[in-house]
């Protein structure tokens, strides 16, 4: 009878380490669920803030083309009146030269 007792220890001990066991792994099993719900929600939040960024990438490149086609046409229009003024002062030197900037009636060089 004794044999059939230390039997029946031998498989109850079996069977509570079994129980332990099991309800370890349907505690890790839950914490691992509930991580990788965790990281699907932060990945769902990363990509919506992602989605944000690149939205206002679109709109601050398009706000660069803008200010550079501004830069580009307020450049153009100095550079136009910078060739002008210099135009006008080499052809004021040419004429005060050839005589062609002295006041009406004034006599000319040369003649």
């Amino acid at each position: 009878r004794s044999e059939l007792d230390a039997e029946r220890d031998r498989a109850r001990g079996a069977q509570a380490a079994k129980d332990a066991l099991a309800e370890r792994s349907a505690a890790r099993a839950a914490e691992d669920e509930a991580r990788a719900t965790k990281l699907r929600e932060d990945r769902a939040e990363a990509e919506k803030r992602a989605q944000v960024a690149e939205a206002k990438v679109v709109l601050l490149e398009g706000q660069v083309l803008k200010a550079e086609e501004r830069l580009r046409a307020a450049t153009y229009v100095r550079g136009g009146s910078a060739r002008s003024a210099a135009a006008e002062a080499e052809g004021v030197v040419a004429g005060a030269t050839a005589g062609a900037g002295a006041p009406p009636g004034a006599p000319r060089a040369g003649g």
